[in-house]
């Protein structure tokens, strides 16, 4: 053997005794301990129950290390998911399972699941592959007939959420709503140049109307965003059961907590003219009143409301008449670059039956959260984002149905000192909470105190902090020591908190990433583009070690890490799930088990390794060619 292939069977052992490592550990970390010398091909032989803990760990926690290798794949990840469709599952959430994959490898291992899926899991009714942005492919390539044609066998699927690796083309759309009658909700990348003329000629509107009929909601990202409100138009009219059509952007989909009642089946007037929308956007830019008010009639359900303005201030009247919609049933609005009068009108006339309001404002805005929230007594969720002007702050604790709160602000007209964070924090019941843009200007150390002294925030679920840092080289230290403090005392003295995310950098590596790159000296990373951007014209040997020591804090990777995954409770639940699901007097330890024995053992290709002891020397002997 010459050199590289003692590399490769080393690699591959290194990986095997990692994967040996992080079974032994999951199961310790639900009460069973394993012998030292367990081996990974063995995981079929453990019992019944650790197995189902093992394996729901395993494809639910996202993979929170530097590296992304096919080894780990081949010999822990595709085994254990190929155990969990075992359950039959009805909703397959691949994103976990993907974030351990090379991103040159995402297309070979997404197409394996989808082999596996359509042969083991045909049933499935939601398939799910979220965005994680660290490690995104960002270089999308059209989805191609292989992956259409898998998914077309998944024929009861009613969710699809693919927003990794793939474009579709709107005849995409057409060809897998012919195989797939069900589908209700479609959340997907389109191709870059959307051609309105186009899609709004027949024979295209008509295929929409027979091959989605039953489509609800569609959520969409394109490099190139369309005229929206021509594109939504052309939409809107040729998608008979929609609900929903959205740009996905975090910042759009702020009714996220009412989505489920936004898709509930209402009876509508007997009019084959109208639509069963429940979102739309005032664009004053581009539509006129007459325009607007034809909306309101054609869709009457509204209930997310999106207004924008931007460019010349007109007169108020004129205004006011190009952007309000008297729609009846308005719970949620999110009101981008308008005047403050005319925001104050929209919340004298809406803010009584709000759940959900957003505000994003260029110039001072004229009044307090205690005001807004006096204006919408009934709201759940808030979210500022701009200059905020504050002069006299008063306490929030009546508003106890505020349960979500994002701030994102500027500090232009006032000193960030005097921003009253700890006064708006004082809402009793908060479950989740968002510090954006100007949490480096805001006294979190009072914040902090209050924490420590159980005063506020005792029910928060959800802490998420970002920040828009885009390289290292500028990074306020004081700030990141300050949030590290925050966040550990928010761990330590709130007890329903359970999420934690510090999203540090503008590329979303997030804090843990950046934090173990530099403590390991890799300020460059092929599988996590963000992080070599974020280094960027940093030498190592230049970091003073004070500085390093300063940023990096052990205590909260480990936090983040186990807090930016699903939690134990979600695995308890799966395993739940599983155990019901199995047949009558069926033990995995039986018949079940053993048959699945059988599924791994006949695995070709580089899979034959996981269920045999050999496997070492396979590999060996391919990279070699002898046997």
């Amino acid at each position: 053997m010459d050199d590289l292939d003692w590399c490769e069977l080393a690699t591959h052992f290194r990986q095997r005794h990692k994967a040996e490592f992080r079974i032994r550990w999951i199961a310790l970390k639900y009460g069973a301990s394993l012998a030292p010398d367990f081996e990974a091909h063995k995981i079929v032989d453990l019992p019944f129950d650790v197995i189902l803990k093992v394996v729901g760990h395993l494809m639910t926690k996202h993979c929170t290390s530097l590296d992304r290798s096919v080894d780990e794949m081949e010999i822990l990840m595709v085994p254990a998911f190929q155990l969990w469709l075992a359950n039959m599952p009805k909703v397959i959430d691949l994103t976990a399972f993907m974030s351990f994959s090379p991103r040159s490898h995402k297309y070979h291992y997404f197409k394996q699941a989808l082999v596996e899926i359509s042969k083991n899991a045909p049933q499935v009714e939601e398939l799910l592959w979220e965005v994680r942005k660290p490690t995104r492919h960002f270089d999308n390539t059209f989805v191609d007939s292989e992956i259409l044609d898998l998914l077309g066998k998944l024929t009861q699927l009613k969710t699809l959420n693919i927003r990794e690796t793939f474009k579709f083309r709107l005849i995409d759309l057409i060809s897998l709503g012919n195989q797939l009658p069900r589908l209700q909700s479609l959340s997907i990348v389109l191709e870059d140049e959307i051609s309105v003329e186009a899609y709004n000629q027949d024979p295209i509107g008509q295929e929409l109307k027979k091959n989605l009929p039953n489509l609800k909601v569609l959520i969409f990202e394109a490099r190139n965003e369309p005229e929206e409100c021509y594109f939504y138009h052309v939409l809107m009219l040729n998608l008979p059961n929609i609900h929903i059509i959205d740009v996905a952007d975090e910042s759009n989909l702020i009714y996220r907590n009412q989505l489920e009642a936004m898709t509930q089946d209402i009876v509508r007037p007997n009019d084959s003219k109208t639509r069963n929308m429940r979102n739309f956007k005032v664009d004053a830019n581009s539509t006129s009143p007459d325009l607007n008010n034809g909306y309101r009639l054609i869709c009457p359900l509204v209930h997310h409301l999106e207004v924008v303005k931007m460019g010349q201030s007109e007169p108020e009247r004129d205004l006011l008449s190009s952007l309000f919609v008297p729609f009846d049933h308005i719970i949620s609005l999110h009101l981008v670059f308008l005047p403050p009068f005319a925001v104050r009108f929209y919340l004298k006339n809406y803010g009584k039956a709000l759940q959900t309001l957003s505000i994003v404002n260029l110039a001072p805005f004229p009044f307090s959260p205690y005001e807004i929230l006096t204006f919408c007594p009934r709201l759940e969720k808030l979210v500022l984002r701009g200059e905020l002007l504050v002069d006299a702050m008063r306490p929030t604790t009546r508003f106890t149905q505020l349960k979500e709160l994002e701030l994102n602000l500027y500090f232009f007209s006032m000193q960030p000192s005097e921003f009253p964070l700890a006064v708006i924090l004082e809402a009793p019941n908060l479950e989740k909470l968002m510090l954006g843009e100007g949490s480096e200007f805001m006294d979190i150390g009072s914040v902090t105190a209050l924490i420590t002294e159980k005063k506020i925030l005792q029910r928060l679920k959800s802490l998420i902090i970002y920040s828009n840092v885009p390289f290292f080289s500028i990074v306020d230290l004081h700030f990141v020591r300050d949030m590290i403090r925050f966040i550990k005392c928010a761990v330590d003295s709130l007890p329903a908190l359970t999420k934690v995310i510090f999203d540090l950098d503008t590329y979303h590596c997030g804090y843990s990433l950046l934090a173990k790159s530099l403590r390991e000296g890799r300020l460059t990373n092929e599988e996590i583009p963000g992080i070599t951007q974020f280094f960027q014209d940093v030498q190592l040997q230049n970091i003073p070690e004070n500085d390093i020591n300063q940023f990096y804090d052990e205590e909260l990777t480990r936090i983040l890490d186990k807090s930016g995954n699903i939690l134990s409770s979600y695995v308890a639940g799966w395993m739940t799930t599983w155990k019901a699901s199995l047949p009558a007097n069926s033990l995995l330890a039986g018949s079940h088990l053993s048959s699945m024995r059988d599924f791994l053992a006949s695995r070709d290709g580089c899979l034959a390794f996981q269920c045999s002891i050999l496997g070492a020397e396979i590999i060996l002997h391919r990279s070699t060619g002898t046997y």
